[in-house]
């Protein structure tokens, strides 16, 4: 790993057109900015699952397909990637007798999308 002091790093140069400037006393225009290159997630069609309707969305920056479902600690709303932990998660709160079912739905996939 390797460290400096700040003698060391405020030493450090920039070459913009042949001149050698230091990064600290640039003005921010000049800086590098980093930009978001993420999309808006995609609200795909939800999956019935034992009368639960599982929601999916694929998610903008990772792509990754994301499946909402109650927790199977605590049956809160959770979102996962695997379909499967989501089944489990929906049996698991069937068989606890669906304590709450506004629990489950507090969150909405609009609200995460947007």
């Amino acid at each position: 790993m390797l460290l400096l002091t700040f003698a060391q790093f405020n030493s450090v140069s920039l070459q913009v057109n042949g001149l050698k400037l230091n990064p600290l006393l640039l003005p921010t225009s000049m800086k590098a900015r980093t930009k978001y290159k993420g999309g808006p997630s995609e609200i795909l069609d939800s999956i019935m699952f034992e009368d639960y309707e599982i929601k999916s969305l694929r998610h903008g920056n990772t792509h990754h397909v994301l499946y909402r479902a109650p927790r199977s600690e605590d049956f809160a709303p959770c979102w996962t990637m695997d379909l499967e932990t989501a089944k489990k998660g929906v049996l698991k709160w069937k068989e606890a007798g669906c304590p709450d079912p506004a629990i489950a739905e507090l969150s909405s996939v609009e609200s995460i999308a947007v």
